[in-house]
């Protein structure tokens, strides 16, 4: 059956039901006779009301679930004509979003979508350049899937406007690009990002501990305080040790320095941490880094947590908790689902410990591994003494068990309490 001859068949249920995401691309001729079922489904109201929420600054356009294009706002003809595309100021209705992608970007995209509409992600968000003539500018998109009640599905695309930070991106590609060339300042830079920073989190207190292997390493604590009481925390691991595990340790901060925004999910953080750790390493060098992001609110016993390939957290009253564990970061450019999982202090503790694996993966002169069961008792053991005696007991915990066994790995351990309520 040809293309057009299959679409004809469709029902207005089939594009709600069977039909969904097979993403055809079809002429036009196949799409303009089934409009009419489109239609049917109530669809205009349902794009009225989205596009009273979009803001000024930004342009929306919404596709069905076989990826046509169904609306677009007045702001994108504007959008259009600053980039000289005088193509798309009348984006025909029903263009297919996959039209004219190449084989990779094709299939990065479809991927994408395809998560968005089975559920999988529950919105994907990247940032692009997108210069006009007379200006550098930087755009985020974020593409929402949004239920209907008919229980169809559209693909909202909304796009703004954040440049007021581009002068500050393009310095930090200049460090990223010196990192690879100059040693010293790989290390200058270490001693200032990665060793230096102390952890704060407001609402919480907290103890750290960071202790590379060599002069420099690969584990990194980090954070960033945002003035609505949020604080975002990574913990990560750095595949090797010494410099070239610092420099990409390094590089991660500065790019997180750069990428994390209140208004943007952990998740979401990571596809373009991940992004960035492929765009700027050095030619034929692999480097991935597992580890955790936290979000903490302050006035909040919630704790948000996104993983990429770490140990779960451990708590002082349920101990380890099941988490499942998403891929490294720097492996591959596609779209992993990093699992993000919401935990409450007052169910599982009011501490919680996180950990690189050079704390449970240290062995003894026996061969043993020090392990997360032992490491749970020590840290429960805990609970009634001060939070700055935590650390030490585990360290000396781990020191007993070591005995004469070498230390081959970078150590690092974040704790952090709730603080009892006002």
């Amino acid at each position: 059956m040809s293309g057009i001859a299959r679409f004809e068949a469709l029902s207005a249920a089939d594009l709600r039901g069977t039909a969904r995401h097979q993403f055809r691309i079809l002429g036009d001729e196949a799409w303009t006779r089934c409009a009419p079922a489109v239609r049917e489904t109530g669809l205009d109201a349902e794009l009225e009301r989205l596009a009273r929420e979009v803001t000024a600054d930004g342009t929306l356009y919404v596709a069905d679930e076989n990826l046509r294009v169904v609306y677009t706002n007045d702001h994108w003809q504007s959008f259009a004509r600053d980039n000289r595309a005088p193509e798309l100021t009348a984006l025909p209705i029903g263009t297919q979003l996959l039209e004219g992608m190449n084989g990779v970007q094709r299939a990065r995209w479809t991927s994408i979508y395809e998560l968005l509409l089975t559920g999988q992600l529950s919105h994907y968000e990247e940032d692009f350049i997108c210069s006009s003539p007379a200006e550098r500018r930087i755009y985020r998109l974020r593409s929402t899937p949004v239920r209907r009640a008919d229980g169809g599905t559209l693909l909202v695309h909304h796009t703004v406007r954040i440049d007021d930070r581009a002068e500050e991106r393009e310095g930090m590609r200049l460090r990223l690009r010196a990192l690879d060339t100059d040693p010293q300042q790989v290390r200058r830079e270490y001693q200032q990002r990665v060793l230096q920073p102390q952890i704060a989190i407001p609402g919480f207190r907290v103890t750290s501990f960071l202790r590379p292997l060599e002069d420099v390493g690969g584990d990194l604590l980090w954070h960033r305080a945002y003035d609505d009481g949020q604080t975002d925390v990574v913990l990560a691991d750095v595949m090797g040790h010494g410099d070239e595990a610092s420099v990409h340790a390094t590089k991660m901060v500065m790019m997180l320095d750069s990428l994390a925004a209140p208004y943007r999910q952990p998740q979401d953080i990571l596809a373009s941490l991940n992004r960035g750790m492929l765009r700027h390493r050095a030619e034929h060098e692999s480097a991935f880094a597992s580890g955790i992001m936290f979000r903490f609110q302050r006035g909040s016993s919630r704790v948000r947590c996104a993983n990429f390939g770490q140990g779960a957290p451990i708590f002082s009253r349920s101990g380890e908790t099941l988490q499942d564990v998403g891929l490294a970061l720097g492996i591959v450019d596609t779209i992993p689902v990093w699992p993000e999982v919401e935990l409450d202090l007052h169910e599982h503790g009011a501490r919680l410990l996180a950990f690189s694996d050079g704390i449970t993966e240290q062995f003894n002169s026996e061969g043993a591994m020090y392990g997360c069961e032992r490491l749970t008792r020590v840290f429960q053991a805990s609970n009634d003494h001060e939070l700055e005696t935590v650390v030490p007991a585990i360290l000396a915990d781990l020191e007993s068990f070591r005995g004469a066994a070498l230390i081959k790995d970078d150590q690092t351990m974040l704790v952090v309490e709730l603080l009892p309520e006002e």
